[in-house]
């Protein structure tokens, strides 16, 4: 199970939707490059090096993400409501949905039987932007042991 969620955040970290920008919530544009000295990452993570270029505008956040040489796009338009996640497992649904918490980002991957709709796990993500704008991080509640850092560049 600590695997599935592992595996479930990394992905939401690929795919993380994101509801628009208000006057309240920070504006996450720029490039962003994973500082892995600061990160707390898995003893058998695979993330050698990894950039992220966020696009804001009033409808919408794009992440550009450039992982180990691979290259991922999720754009979300923000309205509140699940989208399907990029985790595909037979007999299972998955879904995110974003929400600002003051100027912490909310990111919400909930997984579901394809067969019965309950729900099997939900991982949330909590994006936090330093008061400097400098530093970009997030973590999952469930694994504390997991943070990514982002330094902007």
């Amino acid at each position: 199970m600590r695997r599935f969620l592992l595996a479930a955040v990394l992905n939401l970290s690929l795919a993380s939707p994101i509801l628009a920008q208000g006057a309240a919530t920070p504006d996450l544009s720029g490039t962003w490059v994973l500082n892995l000295e600061k990160s707390k990452m898995p003893q058998q993570g695979t993330i050698v090096s990894e950039t992220i270029v966020i696009t804001c505008s009033d409808t919408a956040i794009q992440f550009r993400y450039t992982t180990n040489g691979k290259k991922y796009m999720k754009t979300i338009v923000p309205n509140g409501k699940e989208y399907p996640a990029a985790i595909w497992q037979e007999d299972l649904e998955t879904f995110t949905r974003a929400t600002w918490e003051k100027s912490d980002l909310v990111i919400e991957g909930i997984s579901r039987s394809a067969i019965n709709h309950h729900v099997i796990s939900r991982v949330i993500m909590r994006w936090v932007l330093s008061p400097d704008g400098r530093t970009l991080s997030w973590q999952a509640d469930q694994i504390k042991s997991l943070t990514q850092v982002y330094d902007k560049q």
